[in-house]
């Protein structure tokens, strides 16, 4: 008789406990039309080697999974401090919504300063981001919420 645990699906032990995913293409690929359809289909560009698990993580729909997090604070840093906006504005149409919250911040927050002016069509993007009806995880300190990208966007104004 064994004592131990027996997992027979592929499974990830993540800092937050055993996680679990599996990937239906089907879905994926709806789930990818249906982003490009209302956000724009993400631009073609050239990732240098150093920035691609920093880009990827942020585009990635499993990637990320709250805003606050670590990670996500490191991987939008390095693609601002490289002055790779086109991969940040690559982000803000990728398959993560907390990578698009990351992108729209930090396109927002530099658009605002003065150091980076924003296309109509990437403001127009921005404003699709902040008004969709899905709910984001953040997380401040050991507080975890579910906001809108709205709420997190506004509470972000410099």
């Amino acid at each position: 008789m064994s004592s131990g645990i027996r997992i027979m699906a592929p499974v990830s032990l993540k800092v937050r406990g055993i996680t679990h995913i599996e990937r239906d293409d089907s879905v994926l690929r709806k789930y990818q039309t249906a982003v490009a359809a209302e956000l724009g289909e993400m631009k073609p560009a050239a990732v240098w080697a150093e920035l691609q698990k920093s880009f990827d993580s942020l585009t990635q729909p499993m990637e990320i999974d709250c805003i606050g997090s670590g990670e996500g604070e490191t991987a939008i840093a390095a693609l601002v401090n490289a002055e790779r906006f086109d991969l940040v504005e690559s982000v803000l149409r990728g398959f993560n919504p907390n990578g698009r919250i990351y992108a729209a911040r930090e396109l927002l927050k530099l658009h605002k300063a003065g150091h980076r002016i924003l296309s109509t069509d990437t403001l127009a993007v921005i404003a699709k981001i902040s008004n969709l009806d899905i709910q984001i995880t953040t997380v401040r300190g050991c507080l975890v919420n579910r906001l809108d990208a709205k709420d997190i966007l506004d509470d972000s104004d410099p």
